[in-house]
Order: structure tokens, then sequence, then C-alpha cells
């Protein structure tokens, strides 16, 4: 969720960021694309292993939507995430603290197919409105210039649609063995509209400095290539934690 936050200010206009200390106002629709790696085909018939599968993963789905504690969800520190754009020349982290997210056990499943020859799963999922909140801090780089960008943040977003498709392979895990790792995902993100508070907008250095630097950070937002990288990101993020598990974890659970 951090990263649907990072990409959401990165689409903002510049020309809020660069001129007020503060801004709260609707931006109106966004929709955005990521890809990594190349999918598993989907293939069709799906076999009887795949509904079974499919159906205990939508049954754990709605198991998450019990749980208290993920909803709001809260964190003093993140975990910093490294930002990369050669295309931008941008290099970096973002830092976010005291951040909170409320709305997300709301969300509605609309599909979700788990295909096991070939370990492809799709899922599309709505969350109505989504509260998003946090101290940002970006320390980067663009080309040899420095920036810095540090603001609070505050979101709603209404009616965010998500589809997602990612594929994965087996290795072999010194600790556990076999484990699962995504090698592959293609994610489509639209939005009808995000509400946004933001306040106490500085950029480090010298307008005269960081001015060009900020300008072509912003200046193309919608470039697949941002987004692309973001979601890289965070595969490798979820592929740490998957490679902590046996790959006879999901086995158990889902052909049970």
């Amino acid at each position: 969720m951090e990263l649907l936050f990072i990409m959401a200010l990165f689409t903002m206009p510049l020309l809020a960021l660069g001129h007020f200390q503060f801004i709260n106002e609707d931006f109106g629709d966004f929709h955005f694309t990521a890809k990594s790696g190349r999918l598993p085909p989907k293939y069709y018939p799906m076999t009887e292993r795949d509904l079974s599968a499919s159906e205990k993963a939508l049954e754990l789905m709605d198991f998450i939507q019990l749980i208290p504690k993920i909803d709001p969800f809260s964190r003093g520190i993140l975990t910093p995430v490294g930002i990369d754009l050669p295309f931008l020349w941008l290099k970096g982290k973002v830092y976010m603290t005291n951040f909170l997210v409320a709305g997300i056990k709301n969300f509605m499943v609309r599909n979700l197919d788990l295909r096991l020859n070939n370990l492809r799963a799709d899922l599309n999922l709505t969350l109505p409105d989504i509260y998003v909140e946090g101290d940002f801090n970006l320390q980067a780089s663009v080309g040899f210039i420095p920036i810095l960008l540090t603001c609070h943040l505050s979101f709603h977003i209404i009616n965010m649609d998500i589809s997602v498709a990612g594929g994965s392979k087996l290795i072999q895990a010194p600790s556990v063995g076999e484990a699962l790792q995504l090698d592959s995902a293609a994610i489509q993100i639209d939005i009808e509209n995000v509400r946004a508070n933001l306040t106490n907008v500085s950029f480090g250095g010298s307008e005269e400095e960081t001015g060009l630097a900020i300008a072509q950070l912003f200046a193309t937002p919608s470039s697949d290539s941002m987004y692309d990288g973001l979601l890289k990101t965070a595969l490798k993020r979820i592929n740490a934690e998957l490679i902590k598990f046996s790959s006879d974890f999901f086995k158990d659970y889902l052909l049970s």
C-alpha cells in the first residue's frame, strides 16, 4: 500500500507541489499500469485443482476481512523504499513515518483465479474508499543534483479498481528447501478520484539548484517506466518474505 501512496504522489502536478506549502483539492481520476517479466499464459479450461485452489484462496481473502488489527493499519516507521528510475536519472530512497491506512478491509473481490500448472494467479478487486496518511521524505539525486522533498500527506482514494496478474517459479532456498518466488507481474489500477491534502511541503537546497531537477522528476508522471520500477521494487520486497516459507506451506493450504 505504501507503494501506491508513492505512485499517487509522483502523479501529482508539479505546479501544485512547486508553488504551495499546502494543497487541499480533488485531483480527479487516475489510471496507470505496470509490468515486470513475462507472464505465464492464461490457459483454459482451468483444472479441478485450479478451481479448488482458487476457492480456498477466496476463503482466505474473506478471512482477512475479519482480522481487526489490519484496519486501520498503522506503523510508526516503514522500511525505506529504494527508488531507481534510470530514465529520469533518479536514484534514492523514500522514508515514511507515522503511516496509517484505513478502509483496506472493505475490498470486494470480483475475480480470483489460480492456475497451478504454470503458477499463474489473477486477481481483480475494488476498494471503495481508502484513507492514507503519513510523513513523506524523499532523499535522492537527479543526475548529480541532490534533492530533498518532505511533506505531510493525506489521501482519500475513491473507488480504486485493481487488476493483478502474477507468475511464479520454484527455487531452492537454503533455509526452507523449495520456495515460491514471483518472477513476473502486471497490474492495472483505475481510480475514480483522489482527494489530497498536503501540508509542510518543502524542497531541500536552493530553488536555483533544485528547481530543474524537481521539474524533471515530475514532468513525466505518466511514464510506464516509473510504475514498472515501483512494481519491481514491490516484487523484491514480496520475494524477500516468500523465501522464508516452504512452498509446501501454500500447497498444503490450497490443496487440502
